[in-house]
């Protein structure tokens, strides 16, 4: 009976030995396989930590290059506003000048013209005046050959007395005096007229004729001068609006600068991400490997050891639940 009784008890304590210890064995077995999941995605974090530490290393270096560039461009910007205010300035002088320029050259003109207009009107009283004088020239032939046969009546006739022979000659037809053949005279052509009223007449007409072509010889040279003179502030003009044009071209390349230094401010002003998205194609391949990782999750193996990573990625032996 005691045998009997021995016999079953020590067969339930055999079946139950094998139990415990394919238990503890299959404990060991997901223990193992946990630590080598674990292992396995520390690693790929790691590496994946890694790279990207070195892309944010590369994304710093170039924020900081650019930075550097950003701060050389405003100091470059600077400079070209004060290059730009003192081009300003001798802008508007030089708009002065062209000002002052252009009134005295319509001054200048206008002078001209008045010029040209007196120098006609003389002109035209030195041709009057020449006329004049040929007629008189005429005249005076004509009275020299008119009395040159009473000088010969004069020289065979009777010795007279001055008196009556000056009585005699303010007698004759258009002459009021005559002076004698022998006594000196300044102009030989009008030798014995020069106290009648045509040699006075012409000698008066001849002075002015002399005084008028020496004022139009005057004004001639003035109006060479003149002629020079607005010669000279033409090309002056045309050199000052030349150098006008060029420096509004200079000024339009300046303003184009200053609106794209402008627009690097107004860049450096934006936040970081917003910058490199603008700028970077680089920065587009982390933003895809941080969109991966959004669906990554603390994953809490059977264990209890907490790994992270994609739940879906694990073995389906694996006993896990997310954090």
């Amino acid at each position: 009976m005691k045998s009997d009784k021995d016999g079953p008890e020590s067969g339930d304590a055999r079946s139950r030995a094998p139990s415990t210890s394919s238990t503890a064995d299959g404990t060991q077995d997901w223990y193992e396989t946990d630590l080598q999941l674990a292992a396995e995605l520390g690693k790929t974090l790691l590496e994946r930590n890694q790279e990207l530490e070195e892309t944010v290393r590369q994304q710093q270096l170039l924020i900081e290059e650019q930075e550097q560039e950003l701060q050389h461009l405003s100091r470059q910007a600077a400079s070209l506003r004060e290059v730009n205010e003192s081009r300003l300035k001798i802008y508007e002088q030089l708009e002065q000048n062209v000002a002052e320029l252009e009134k005295s050259n319509q001054r200048l003109q206008q002078e001209s013209r008045t010029d040209k207009k007196r120098i006609r009107s003389l002109s035209t009283s030195v041709d009057v005046l020449e006329k004049k004088c040929e007629e008189l020239q005429e005249l005076a032939d004509h009275l020299r050959l008119s009395l040159r046969p009473r000088d010969q009546q004069d020289d065979t006739a009777e010795p007279v007395t001055a008196g009556d022979q000056n009585e005699s000659l303010e007698d004759a037809p258009g002459v009021d005096r005559v002076v004698p053949s022998g006594s000196p005279s300044g102009d030989t052509d009008f030798l014995g007229f020069e106290e009648s009223p045509f040699g006075t007449e012409l000698v008066r007409l001849r002075c002015s004729l002399s005084r008028l072509k020496c004022q139009l010889s005057k004004e001639q040279e003035t109006r060479e001068e003149l002629q020079t003179e607005v010669d000279n502030l033409v090309q002056e003009n045309m050199r000052l609006q030349e150098e006008v044009l060029a420096s509004q071209e200079r000024e339009h390349q300046c303003l184009n600068l200053q609106m794209e230094m402008d627009i690097l401010e107004d860049d450096k002003r934006l936040c970081s991400n917003c910058r490199l998205l603008n700028r970077l194609d680089r920065c587009e391949e982390p933003e895809e490997e941080l969109t991966e990782l959004d669906h990554f999750s603390m994953v809490q193996l059977k264990d209890g050891l907490v790994v992270y990573g994609d739940q879906d990625s694990l073995p389906e032996v694996v006993d896990s639940r997310p954090v």
